[in-house]
This record gives C-alpha cells, sequence and structure tokens, in this order.
C-alpha cells in the first residue's frame, strides 16, 4: 500500500526541530506548513500535516512534547511564501517547515531556510536546481529537505514507461512529449 510521505515529512521535521532547540518538555514543537490553500494538490498539505500531528500527539507527542501546527496560505506566490516563511520563523517561532509542491515557491524559499537556520521539508517540488544547490554548497543549504522524487527521475520514469508502453507494446516509432514550469529545468537540459 503506497502511503502518503507528509506523516513521515512531519515526524522527521518534529525531530529536526528537536536538535537545534533546548526547550522545556511543555513547549509545543512548532510546526508551520505554507502551502496552496486553493491548489487541489497544494490544499490537502495542511489538513494532513494536522492528521499527521493528532496522531502522534494521541500516542504522547515527541519526548512528551505536543506538536504545533501553524497554517500560511501562501496563494500559490513564491513573494507570499517568503513572507509567511519570515513570519513562521521571527514571530510565530514554528522550529521546521513543510513548504509547498510548488519547484519555483521552493526555490524562493530555500536560501530563507539557510539565512534564518530553520529546517524546510517540500513535500513535492521536484526541481532538480533545489537538490543541486544542496549539493553545491551543503553547510549554507543543508537545512532544506527535498521529500520527493526531482524532474529528473520523474522524466526517466515516465520516458521508460513510455518506451515500454509506446516503442515495445504498441510498436510506434516516434512520439513527442513537451514539458513546462520549473520543475521542468533538469529536463529541457
Amino acid at each position: 500500500m503506497l502511503r502518503h510521505p507528509l506523516p513521515t515529512l512531519l515526524t522527521s521535521a518534529c525531530l529536526a526541530a528537536l536538535l537545534p532547540h533546548a526547550a522545556l518538555a511543555a513547549d509545543p514543537i512548532k510546526i508551520g506548513v505554507i502551502a496552496e490553500a486553493q491548489a487541489v494538490a497544494g490544499s490537502s498539505i495542511a489538513p494532513a500535516a494536522q492528521l499527521a500531528a493528532d496522531e502522534i500527539n494521541a500516542k504522547g507527542g515527541v519526548n512528551g512534547r505536543k506538536i504545533e501546527v501553524v497554517v500560511y496560505d501562501n496563494h500559490s506566490s513564491a513573494a507570499e511564501s517568503v513572507r509567511a516563511f519570515q513570519r513562521a520563523v521571527n514571530e510565530d517561532k514554528v522550529n521546521a517547515v513543510i513548504a509547498s509542491y510548488i519547484s519555483e515557491v521552493v526555490l524562493a524559499l530555500e536560501p530563507w531556510a539557510a539565512r534564518l537556520k530553520t529546517v524546510m521539508i517540500t513535500p513535492g517540488a521536484a526541481s532538480d536546481v533545489i537538490t543541486q544547490n544542496i549539493a553545491k554548497d551543503y553547510e549554507h543549504n543543508k537545512y532544506t529537505f527535498h521529500g520527493y522524487l526531482t524532474s529528473s527521475a520523474l522524466a526517466g520514469l515516465v520516458c521508460d514507461a513510455g518506451k515500454d508502453l509506446l516503442v515495445d507494446g504498441s510498436k510506434m516509432k516516434s512520439a513527442v512529449v513537451g514539458v513546462s514550469g520549473g520543475w521542468a529545468g533538469g529536463i529541457r537540459r
């Protein structure tokens, strides 16, 4: 059975949030969720995080600390996401952030996660550049966790499946595949 990765990501964010901060056992672990409330895919991120938090809290939390989810609607905007990230960390004092599935948004947040030394996990952004940034400057970008396949990995899987189905199965000689969007950057090389 394929399970949604968000509960695992939430648990990872909670554990990561415990490392840099000494806190009283009574203090909650605050997880910010920056997502697209009106988008089909984005609208499921906050409820999934809350569901995971409720399950973890029902079992006593993490080391006795309850998880509190703080939700921010980014309106599918990188600029709104940056403002939400800054507010989450500086004003609401979240310990970690689960961010958007939109690659452009995550790429805008990645330097802020580094600057504010705050763990950020993306449950769905696919841009290769996210992971490349981490590889190029791990010490600076080590706060970003890319919890999804990159666009290159997805493209490879789609091409392999297409070949199996269309070339090997249906004996087609050619096909045209087109993509656009920031997540496709690794494909356009």
